[in-house]
C-alpha cells in the first residue's frame, strides 16, 4: 500500500494492490520452462493459473474486511481498462494477468461493524461524479446437482441451495473433490429488486476456494486445460444485478452430516442474512433422532419471568449423571435461551460441528484418529444424562487432533422465557485420549472448566451470535486445592457458576452485547 496525498472527509487515502502469490507453483514453473514468451504458453497460463486472476484476490480482501468488522462502506470505480483473459498483459516479473479493471474503494471503520451495518455503494456516484456503467456484473445459470433443494426468501431476494454428495460431486467434476477437502455448494440468487446486490462466499465458508483454487487442488496434469471446468460452473462474480438470476457453485471445505452455512447478501441499505441446514448423505448425526417438539407435553411447559428463570435454573441438577442417575459427572455450566435454529445458527457461525452416533464406522474412525493423531470432526460423544435422558444434541470444535477438542452437550428444559426455549448444558475441553472397552476411547478433560465456559462465551460474542449474557449459581465452587471429579475420575475446579447466553439469529456487534446483572435474583440454592 502507498499513502496518497488526498484526504476523504478528513481521513487519509491509501492506494494499493492485492494478488495471489504462490511460492511453489508447478504451473508457473512449467510455463517458465516452456517459455512465457511463447504466445500460446502465455495465454494458457492466464487461462489456468491462480496468480493471473487478480480480481479473485480483490474479492477475497473485500469479504475479509467485511467479516472482520473493519468495513464501513465499499464500492467500485474504474481503475484501468478491462484486460480479458484471452488477451492478458504482463506484470513486472513476466507473469500474465487479466482483470475487469475495477478498483475497490473501501471506507474503513475504527469501530467494530456488524455484517449488516456495512453499506455497499453500488452507485459509485456517491464517491465519484458519474456512474461507471462497467460494474463487475456477470449473470449465469448452472443447473442444480440434485433435487434436494432448500429455498428461503427475504424482501426482493430468493435464495435456493443444494449440496451434492461425494458421489454426485465426482460425477459433475470428474474428480473426487471430497478426498481433496472440497465440497461444492450450489447457490441460486434471484434478485427481483431495483438495486444491485453482493453475494459473499465467505458466509458459506470463511476459507472458501475460488474456482481456480479448486482447479489447482485437483490438477493431475500440468499442461492440460482444467480451470474452465470449475469457472463455467462456479460463481466468479459477486454482484447480482437488479431483476436477474444467477446460479453456480461456491467451493467450500467439506462438512459431512449437515452442511450448515450462511448465504449473506449485501444491499445498499440492507443486508440479507440467511442460514441453511442442508443434510448431506453419509453420516449418522446424533440429534437427527431427537424430536424436540415431543420432549414435553403442553402441561409440562412453563413460562417464567426473569426472577423465576434464575430460581428454576439454580434448582436444576448440578451435574450430568450416568445412565442409572446415580454418579455425578461434569458440571452443568451453560444455559442458552433461543429457538433450536438460533442455537444452530450461533454454533455454525462459530465453526462448531455436529457429532455422529456411536456405531461401527464412527468407532472405527475414532480409534483410527486416536492412533494416528488425526482430526475426526464428527467423533461421537458418550451419552450423559439430565432429566433422565441423554443429551438432545452435542456439538464439538476440533483442535489440532482428536485428542484435543472442545465439546458440549445440551438438553432442552421445560422452561420458556419470553416465549423462547431455555436449554441447559455442559462444556469441557479434551486434552488427551485414553482407551476403554465400551467406546474404544474416552477423553481426559482440562480441569479448568470455567476457562472452557468463558471460551464459549467469547466465541459466541466474537462471531456475533450473542445479544446478552449473565451468571447464575450452578454446581457450587470447588477450588484448585480441593477439586471434584467427573464420572471418569478426571478432576475439575470451578467458581460454580452457570453462564446464561441469550442467542440471536441476527448478527450483534460486540459493542451492542449486554451484560445482565442477575445477582438480585440469585437464591443461593445448589441443585441435586
Amino acid at each position: 500500500m502507498w499513502l496518497s496525498p488526498w484526504l476523504a472527509q478528513g481521513t487519509p487515502v491509501w492506494v494499493g494492490q492485492v494478488y495471489y502469490g504462490r511460492i511453489q507453483d508447478p504451473l508457473l514453473r512449467w510455463a517458465r520452462e516452456q517459455g512465457l514468451q511463447d504466445t500460446e504458453v502465455y495465454k494458457f497460463f492466464a487461462r489456468e493459473s491462480l496468480v493471473s486472476d487478480v480480481d479473485s484476490a480483490q474479492r477475497y480482501l473485500y469479504q475479509n474486511l467485511w467479516y472482520g468488522g473493519s468495513l464501513e462502506r465499499v464500492g467500485y470505480l474504474r481503475g484501468m481498462e478491462e484486460v480479458p483473459v484471452t488477451e492478458p498483459v504482463q506484470s513486472f516479473d513476466g507473469t500474465p494477468f487479466f482483470t475487469h479493471g475495477m478498483r475497490m474503494v473501501a471506507f474503513l471503520s475504527d469501530q467494530f461493524r456488524a455484517i449488516d451495518e456495512v453499506t455497499y455503494l453500488n452507485d459509485p456516484a456517491a464517491i465519484v461524479q458519474e456512474r461507471d456503467a462497467d460494474m463487475p456484473f456477470e449473470g449465469r445459470r448452472v443447473k442444480p446437482p440434485n433435487d434436494r433443494l432448500h429455498t428461503q426468501a427475504s424482501g426482493p431476494l430468493t435464495v435456493t441451495t443444494a449440496v451434492p454428495s461425494a458421489e454426485e460431486a465426482e460425477e459433475i467434476f470428474k474428480v473426487d473433490l471430497y478426498a481433496r477437502n472440497i465440497q461444492p455448494v450450489w447457490i441460486q440468487i434471484e434478485n427481483s429488486g431495483d438495486e444491485v446486490l453482493q453475494l459473499s462466499p465467505m458466509g458459506i465458508d470463511e476459507l472458501y476456494f475460488t474456482p481456480r483454487e479448486a482447479a489447482n487442488r485437483t490438477r493431475t496434469r500440468v499442461g492440460a486445460e482444467h480451470a474452465g471446468r470449475y469457472e463455467r460452473r462456479g460463481h466468479i462474480r459477486l454482484s447480482v444485478p437488479a431483476h436477474s438470476t444467477q446460479s453456480g457453485y461456491i467451493f467450500s471445505r467439506v462438512d459431512e452430516g449437515t452442511k450448515s452455512f450462511n448465504v449473506d447478501v449485501l444491499g445498499q441499505d440492507s443486508a440479507y442474512l440467511m442460514t441453511f441446514f442442508v443434510p448431506v448423505p453419509g453420516l449418522r448425526i446424533d440429534h437427527h433422532a431427537v424430536d424436540m417438539n415431543a420432549l414435553y407435553s403442553p402441561e409440562e411447559i412453563r413460562q417464567v419471568d426473569l426472577a423465576e428463570l434464575v430460581a428454576q435454573l439454580e434448582a436444576m441438577p448440578c451435574c450430568v449423571r450416568d445412565a442409572a442417575g446415580e454418579g455425578k459427572g461434569d458440571p452443568l455450566n451453560l444455559v442458552f435461551i433461543g429457538e433450536p435454529l438460533d442455537l444452530y445458527y450461533a454454533f455454525m457461525r462459530a465453526g462448531w460441528d455436529e457429532t455422529e452416533t456411536i456405531y461401527g464406522a464412527s468407532l472405527w474412525k475414532t480409534g483410527l484418529s486416536a492412533i494416528t493423531g488425526g482430526a475426526y470432526r464428527y467423533s461421537p460423544v458418550s451419552a450423559l444424562y439430565v432429566f433422565g435422558r441423554p443429551q438432545d444434541a452435542a456439538m464439538q470444535r476440533a483442535r489440532g487432533s482428536i485428542h484435543e477438542r472442545n465439546h458440549l452437550r445440551v438438553w432442552m428444559t421445560p422452561l420458556l422465557y419470553e416465549g423462547l426455549p431455555v436449554w441447559i448444558g455442559q462444556i469441557s475441553r479434551d486434552i488427551g485420549v485414553r482407551f476403554t472397552r465400551k467406546t474404544i476411547t474416552t477423553h481426559k478433560i482440562d480441569p479448568d472448566v470455567d476457562e472452557t465456559r468463558e471460551f464459549l462465551l467469547e466465541d459466541m460474542a466474537f462471531t456475533q451470535g450473542l445479544k446478552a449474557f449473565g451468571y447464575v449459581g450452578g454446581v457450587g465452587a470447588a477450588d484448585y486445592d480441593n477439586p471434584r471429579g467427573n464420572l471418569t475420575g478426571d478432576p475439575y475446579f470451578t467458581d460454580g457458576q452457570r453462564v446464561i447466553m441469550w442467542l440471536s439469529s441476527e448478527p450483534v456487534a460486540l459493542d451492542e452485547l449486554r451484560l445482565i446483572d442477575l445477582s438480585p435474583y440469585r437464591t443461593g440454592v445448589i441443585g441435586p
